[in-house]
């Protein structure tokens, strides 16, 4: 079945002929990257048309999705639902939060399943607070109980979180110096100030948004804490003393300091929308990632102040700036500098 039909179909609303096309696609025994893409593009379709049918149709098939049996395939591990979905029940989330009513996807919280869970956050970053509504109480007492991934989110969605409803469609990444057209600060020479490196328990939750750079290569992502020798302000020339692996060469840095709001915008971003060899992520997972980077970076005091940095390093790969990232937070004690960076290839 073409794409046309399927939306003619959905349009019309005579479901039956696209429940059953799904279903032929999932029960292919020799299925090939084509019958997924177009199962992935059938099921997209069912989603961003707009009815509590159609949620339920979309439901009936990720039910499906988590009971597939383990038959002969092809390929090992081919009958992994991410086979059939890039984004998973996560991506299945996002694309109902994007198109359907809240009044509409309120029930399906009360299903307790991984969908879901992800579909709770989707919700809040789009529509604000939940918190009055019994069935997002619910599900996110039970993801307390099972110590879900997404359990220590907020019900309500947060003033730094306010600027991500715009990036919640399908992302591509950005470079966070590039956001705005404000004036960079550029420095040429270092500041003459001293620093050691210290030992950074959470370095591990700064790198959480970069989990897809660290799977093509760990050393394309980079997470280091300072202490310098006396209280400064942030600049690029005070990035030039560092002892980084991403400042290394370095002749140049252009640095904008940034609200903790375009912080952890910045941090979102670069988590939804992945590596250059992965799909884009959820919007649930990435909330989740973006507050763990950003709380590893800012330390628990309010008062940091942030730099996003660009420099031409050696240890910047330099394909294009999509793919590079550069922040630096002093903490308010104006002597303690957190680092993050990253760099890929296409």
């Amino acid at each position: 079945m073409k794409k046309e039909q399927v939306r003619r179909y959905l349009e019309t609303g005579h479901l039956a002929p696209v429940a059953a096309y799904l279903t032929d696609l999932l029960t292919d025994r020799h299925p090939s990257s084509m019958t997924a893409r177009a199962f992935e593009d059938a099921l997209l379709a069912t989603a961003r048309s707009p009815g509590r049918d159609r949620i339920a149709l979309v439901l009936d098939i990720a039910e499906r999705l988590r009971a597939i049996a383990p038959f002969p395939r092809p390929k090992p591990g081919i009958a992994a639902p991410e086979f059939w979905l890039r984004g998973g029940e996560a991506g299945i989330a996002l694309w109902l939060a994007n198109n359907q009513s809240l009044t509409d996807l309120l029930p399906v919280l009360g299903t307790r399943t991984e969908l879901a869970a992800c579909l709770l956050h989707e919700l809040i970053l789009r529509h604000g607070s939940l918190a009055d509504h019994p069935e997002a109480v619910h599900l996110a007492e039970h993801l307390r109980l099972t110590n879900h991934p997404l359990a220590n989110l907020p019900l309500q969605r947060l003033a730094q979180e306010e600027p991500a409803f715009p990036l919640l469609g399908f992302p591509t990444a950005t470079h966070g110096l590039a956001n705005e057209p404000v004036a960079h600060q550029t420095a040429h020479a270092s500041l003459p100030i001293e620093s050691i490196e210290v030992d950074w328990p959470e370095a591990a939750q700064a790198k959480a948004v970069l989990l897809d750079y660290q799977r093509t290569d760990p050393d394309l992502a980079e997470a280091r804490l300072y202490l310098l020798a006396e209280p400064t302000t942030p600049s690029p020339a005070l990035l030039l003393s560092l002892n980084a692996a991403c400042l290394t060469g370095a002749e140049t840095v252009q640095a904008r300091e940034v609200s903790g709001t375009e912080l952890w915008t910045t941090l979102f971003r670069k988590s939804m929308a992945g590596g250059p060899y992965t799909t884009w992520h959820s919007g649930a997972y990435s909330r989740a990632r973006a507050w763990q980077s950003y709380n590893a970076l800012c330390g628990p005091d309010p008062g940091s102040k942030t730099l996003l940095f660009a420099t031409t390093s050696n240890w910047y790969l330099g394909v294009a700036p999509i793919l590079d990232l550069g922040v630096a937070v002093l903490r308010p004690d104006s002597e303690t500098l957190a680092l993050l960076a990253a760099t890929d290839s296409d």
